[in-house]
Formats: structure tokens, C-alpha cells, sequence
């Protein structure tokens, strides 16, 4: 569920990094795109463009995510643990047969895992080579 924006859009504004570059924010009604400029202050109007990412929100929230997983990102694939042994055993979940062995357990992608519930007693685990 999206929450309206709290100012008007599309907004864009200038940050001084000190260095004589300029990083220019715009934020639309679909995105963030930011620009670096080197400042020719004697040519105000003729800045040097050294540099342009734009992104939409949905592909910013996917590198953010992908930061997070420590790189593994949007190509980790998990499977979802018991947190609870029985008889001993480590169960695994499918989401055709419930809880059982390793073998027949789903695999999810890292968007499944930030969509999906996890079944009672579940926790994600990350599949590893």
C-alpha cells in the first residue's frame, strides 16, 4: 500500500558535496534520479554532467534489498525451516505436502521471501551451493 507524497512532485534540488561537485535529487511521480555536476564558476550556465542514476521506486527498494541480503540480493534462493525439530529432525515446508524432508521442500526467491507468510512455525533459510 502506497502513501501519498507529503509535498508536491516532481521536486528537484541542488546538495554542495564541498568539492566542487554538485549532486542534483530530482524525485518524481515515478522515481529518483540523481546527477553530479562539476561547478565552472565562471561559466554559471556550462556545469561538466559527470553523471546520471535514475531509478523507479520499486527498482530503488530492489537495491536496497539487495544491499541488505550482503549482496546476494534478488538471486538468493531460501527455503523455509521448522523452528521446531520433530523426532529429532529438521522439517522443511512445500506447499503441496506441508511440512516433510529437505527433498521436497519449495524453494522461494528473495521477492517471494518479502511477499510471502511464512506457515506457522516457519523461518526462512537461505539455500547455500
Amino acid at each position: 500500500m502506497s502513501k501519498p507524497a507529503q509535498f508536491d512532485l516532481p521536486q528537484s534540488f541542488d546538495i554542495d558535496l564541498d568539492d566542487g561537485r554538485v549532486l542534483n535529487i530530482s524525485i518524481t511521480d515515478e522515481g529518483i534520479i540523481m546527477d553530479v555536476f562539476v561547478r565552472k564558476p565562471e561559466y554559471a550556465d556550462q556545469d561538466e554532467h559527470l553523471g546520471t542514476v535514475g531509478m523507479t521506486f520499486d527498482e530503488w527498494a530492489d537495491w536496497v534489498v539487495n544491499r541488505i541480503d550482503g549482496g546476494a540480493g534478488m538471486s538468493a534462493t531460501y527455503v523455509i525451516a521448522c523452528d521446531v525439530l520433530v523426532d529429532g529432525e529438521q522439517l522443511y515446508w512445500s506447499n503441496t505436502d506441508g511440512w516433510g524432508s529437505r527433498e521436497t521442500a519449495d524453494t522461494f526467491t528473495s521477492d517471494e521471501r518479502l511477499r510471502l507468510n511464512l506457515p506457522l512455525e516457519g523461518t526462512w533459510h537461505e539455500v547455500t551451493a
